[in-house]
């Protein structure tokens, strides 16, 4: 498919210069960048009804699991967090070093 579109000049003149500094024709720098733009992506049309759908799906499943997991979370985040400050807990990280407290 052949596409032709305007583009302003001094995005044109950034298309030129990383054409020639890559050795490449401009259609081929664009090309490649709308290539890697939208590579894997299916393009499908918005459809609210399926979106409504994939958000209900997050409340679905065991609350007692989801408890579980939102508690296994917290303790997760609070450990791999730099420095001493708790987000989830009360008081300090009592897993980073000691050395950090300032």
């Amino acid at each position: 498919m052949t596409i032709t579109i305007e583009v302003p000049e001094g995005i044109a003149r950034k298309i030129k210069a990383e054409a020639d500094r890559q050795g490449q024709e401009i259609p081929e720098v664009v090309r490649t960048v709308v290539e890697s733009r939208f590579a894997g992506r299916i393009l499908r049309p918005y459809d609210p009804d399926a979106f409504t759908a994939a958000l209900d799906s997050f409340s679905d499943g065991d609350p007692e699991e989801q408890r579980t997991t939102l508690e296994y979370l917290k303790v997760a985040i609070d450990r791999d967090r730099p420095g001493q400050r708790s987000i989830f807990g009360s008081g300090t990280n009592p897993i980073a070093p000691q050395d950090e407290i300032s």
